[in-house]
């Protein structure tokens, strides 16, 4: 007997776990739905600019977005007050863009009330944009510039700047005339590596071999 009820309890179950298993599928559906938007919903889509799945975008209307521009895996645009995205230009995945604040400071309400200050993010041309990176409202981030993994960038970032940190800062800036170069021989690979070289050119420092050696020929690295 005690055999036979856990086979009929085992025969109940199967119903309920494809019910459950056909319920998420279809949420998961629902949401990446709700998270492809056409084209034509945006203020301008570039030519060969690329929005990955699972990317949130508040106000798709009020997204620019450039040519062969990117913006990767689960990031989250709130585009109410004006997103305007470059050329060449790549969000990394996880990465949130605010662009509007609420009235906090003298509100009708607490803790805020219906007044929104509309405030535009402008991310110039060969911005590189790390994973999970932030950007507050009014920011502009200049031509060039490289925000590094989860910055948190609460000010403007001068063009070819490189800002790590919370709050993002200036820690160094990209070779010029390297940068300019690259620009006036239109060498634009864009922020998709391996569809447009084939594959990645691997180095690794000397200072980094040195000092690891053993855990990198444990990696296979050396």
């Amino acid at each position: 007997m005690p055999l036979l009820s856990k086979k009929i309890r085992n025969i109940c179950t199967i119903p309920v776990k494809v019910y459950h298993s056909i319920k998420f599928a279809y949420q998961q559906y629902e949401r990446f739905e709700s998270q492809c938007h056409p084209q034509d919903q945006f203020a301008y889509y570039g030519e060969g600019a690329v929005i990955q799945e699972n990317v949130s975008i508040s106000w798709p209307d009020r997204l620019y977005i450039g040519k062969k521009s990117i913006i990767q895996r689960n990031s989250i645009i709130h585009s109410m007050g004006g997103v305007h995205i470059g050329d060449y230009a790549g969000i990394g995945h996880g990465s949130i863009l605010v662009s509007f604040s609420h009235n906090y400071l003298r509100p009708d309400y607490l803790p805020y009330d219906n007044k929104v200050q509309l405030k535009p993010i402008i991310i110039k041309d060969y911005v590189w944009c790390g994973f999970g990176v932030r950007i507050m409202p009014g920011v502009e981030v200049g031509e060039g510039a490289i925000l590094g993994l989860g910055a948190v960038v609460t000010k403007n970032v001068p063009p070819l700047a490189i800002v790590i940190g919370n709050p993002a800062e200036v820690v160094g800036y990209r070779n010029k005339e390297k940068f300019e170069a690259c620009k006036l021989e239109q060498k634009n690979a864009g922020l998709r590596t391996l569809s447009f070289f084939g594959k990645y050119e691997e180095s690794i420092p000397n200072y980094i071999q040195k000092k690891y050696k053993k855990e990198l020929i444990d990696l296979g690295l050396l």
